[in-house]
């Protein structure tokens, strides 16, 4: 039996609000925003005002029995049921898929106009082989694709190429060499993708979405070139949060969650690199804003709430305010249980918890903290697959919390 199920199991229920608990059970399970609108448009009961008293008694159960995950996620469909009653289903899950973090950028062949007639026969084979790259991942296919976007981006005719043509495949030809630079590490192809996202950057000054997604794009690039690049590192994240930075203060109200999420992430990079408080202060502040106005998915995701955590709980060991362990601590917590439980980072969130529970424990001495950081550890070693290069490290701290464990009870092992 699910959380939600005991829970809704606990609440004096009328007939009518009878009906509704299956619905509102699937909602608070839902694992894709097509299966929530979809779930939505099947049932319209969910946008009622019963419907909104149910689920805010059930937010209020699942925070009182310490389920606070629970409880925020089902908070968190209130703004958007009562959006869709107002403006329409179909408008509204629309609008919160624009709040994509990742900033996704799937090309089409409808996106390319004003081919060059010497250019068909190169485009096509390379969208051609890009497709096929995508259903069948065989890294020779990428290879041909990379290589003729290459020949394509260096023809004559392509300098004379409309402007949209060429933006098209700047942006196309940068996924590819991206993508190949994650297979093959070779960084003249991360670095020729970071010079085509600021191309498209140049050309799609004057189509605002497009300029949108060429910022976010660069960012996630130079971030990562950062991370393979360490003596470009300190230019490659400036060149990162400007990039991040001109999204944020440009993004649309619907995009505006997932701009300032990425720039707390840019944010927190460049702080671990120069130690600088000023960018840590404003991830933090850039973290909570992505948090308090994000769409559902976006809002629950445990990535920003994994980078929020290590924020506070960084400028914890730096400034020792213990406002900033509790909150990260919380945050932490909350990022493990918005982690899948397939999901390779759960081990490390449970441990990165593990490890600021146990500071938390030698600053009070609770108890409980010591016991939930030994629970954290155990779940994150079982978790994790075999031949895991962090196991040793899980059970490093496993042995260090249960030292603590024991001399608390006067045992020394």
């Amino acid at each position: 039996m699910s959380i939600v199920s005991r829970l809704l199991g606990s609440l004096s229920q009328t007939p009518k609000e009878l009906e509704l608990l299956p619905q509102i059970e699937q909602l608070a399970n839902a694992q894709d925003w097509g299966s929530v609108q979809q779930l939505v448009t099947d049932n319209p009961t969910l946008l009622g005002d019963l419907a909104s008293a149910l689920i805010l008694e059930l937010a209020a159960a699942a925070r009182q029995q310490g389920h606070e995950a629970v409880a925020l996620t089902l908070e968190d469909y209130l703004p958007l049921l009562m959006a869709a009653r107002d403006r329409g289903i179909e408008q509204v899950f629309r609008e919160a898929a624009d709040a994509d973090l990742t900033g996704n950028d799937a090309l089409s062949t409808e996106q390319f106009s004003d081919v060059p007639l010497e250019l068909a026969d190169t485009l096509q084979r390379a969208l051609a082989l890009q497709a096929l790259f995508g259903a069948m991942e065989q890294p020779e296919d990428l290879a041909e694709a990379a290589s003729l976007w290459h020949s394509l981006i260096r023809h004559p005719g392509f300098a004379r190429a409309a402007s949209s043509f060429r933006l098209a495949v700047a942006r196309s030809a940068a996924l590819i060499l991206g993508r190949s630079f994650e297979l093959t590490g070779d960084l003249s192809d991360l670095e020729e993708a970071i010079d085509l996202w600021r191309s498209g950057v140049a050309l799609s000054q004057e189509d605002p979405p497009i300029l949108l997604i060429c910022l976010t794009q660069l960012g996630h690039a130079l971030h990562t070139h950062a991370i393979a690049s360490p003596a470009t590192a300190n230019a490659d994240l400036d060149a990162a949060v400007e990039a991040y930075r001109a999204c944020w203060l440009q993004a649309p109200p619907g995009r505006k969650a997932a701009a300032a999420a990425n720039l707390a992430h840019g944010l927190a990079a460049r702080s671990k690199l120069t130690g600088q408080p000023a960018d840590l202060d404003e991830a933090i502040e850039r973290y909570a804003e992505a948090r308090q106005t994000m769409s559902l998915v976006a809002r629950s995701s445990a990535e920003v709430l994994s980078g929020q955590a290590d924020s506070l709980l960084t400028r914890y060991r730096m400034a020792a305010d213990p406002r900033d362990l509790d909150d990260g601590i919380n945050t932490q917590r909350l990022a493990a249980q918005r982690t899948t439980s397939d999901s390779a980072m759960l081990p490390d969130r449970l441990s990165q918890l593990a490890n600021a529970l146990t500071m938390r424990y030698d600053l009070t001495g609770q108890a409980h903290d010591l016991e939930e950081a030994i629970a954290s550890l155990h779940a994150a070693i079982q978790l994790s697959p075999p031949g895991d290069p962090n196991l040793q490290r899980y059970a490093r701290s496993l042995g260090e919390c249960l030292r603590r464990y024991y001399a608390n009870a006067g045992l020394n092992v």
